[in-house]
């Protein structure tokens, strides 16, 4: 009998002792968890304090007002015939913003000057609303002698005043801003050549617009960054060849081609 009630004994103390060790042990789990710090925490979700801090960084980087500031606007962003038609409605605010765009002559051309030629060739086949017994054949000779006198007078007119004026004026029109000068001069009588094919009955008035492209050449020599004697001399020389080399050529093309 004393072994028994010793073994019962015992085993009674085994299980107090190791109901008092669990309870030990979920009291040290929970000081554990109220110790742990913010840095444990973002580690036992898979993500570390420097992915945090890398997050807000890409945050901070985003314009609040929706403009994307890692990405601005781009010269070749300007459209070209934007560029043209504030010159032609607001010649001095045009050409600086010309200027200050850096367009090359190559995209004015693609997207301004080559359409206006287009459009003035196009225009031509305006007189059969008039005069119903023209031919589609002397039209379309029309057409591509108007298109050629516009197209070959830019560069023939660039040449001539890279050759005949003076050595600052000739730096001027060999840059890309002195390509588009031209392209600008051009493109406004190309405008008038159109309007006097759809509107014929008013050529006696539309004659006289070519001296608004003479006022925008005017208004836009000083950009050029030349002289100021070489001025009057400049101006003289783009709005004499820009109207005479188109109008000399139109003419040559005339006898060569069949009526």
């Amino acid at each position: 009998m004393d072994i028994a009630e010793k073994e019962g004994n015992t085993t009674h103390i085994s299980s107090k002792n190791l109901k008092d060790t669990s309870e030990r042990t979920d009291c040290d789990r929970i000081n554990n968890h109220k110790d742990e710090k913010p840095e444990d925490v973002s580690s036992h979700s898979g993500q570390t304090s420097d992915d945090v801090s890398g997050f807000y960084v890409m945050e901070d980087n985003t314009a609040p007002s929706g403009q994307n500031t890692l990405m601005p606007s781009s010269p070749e962003g300007k459209s070209p015939v934007r560029l043209f038609l504030k010159i032609i409605l607001t010649p001095v605010d045009g050409w600086k913003e010309l200027k200050r765009s850096k367009i090359t002559p190559d995209r004015f051309a693609q997207g301004c000057f080559y359409p206006l030629l287009a459009l003035m060739a196009v225009s031509v086949f305006a007189m059969l609303f008039y005069v119903s017994t023209t031919s589609i054949q002397t039209l379309l000779i029309e057409a591509i002698i108007a298109f050629i006198s516009f197209f070959l007078g830019y560069f023939i007119v660039g040449v001539l005043l890279r050759t005949m004026t003076y050595k600052d004026c000739a730096k001027a029109f060999s840059t890309d801003f002195g390509n588009c000068f031209v392209m600008v001069a051009m493109s406004s009588l190309t405008i008038v050549q159109t309007l006097i094919n759809i509107l014929p009955f008013i050529q006696p008035v539309l004659v006289f617009l070519p001296l608004y492209t003479i006022y925008i050449i005017v208004k836009g020599v000083r950009f050029l960054r030349i002289e100021t004697n070489h001025e009057a001399l400049t101006i003289v020389l783009i709005s004499i060849l820009s109207i005479g080399v188109p109008a000399l050529l139109h003419w040559i093309f005339s006898l060569m081609l069949p009526a």
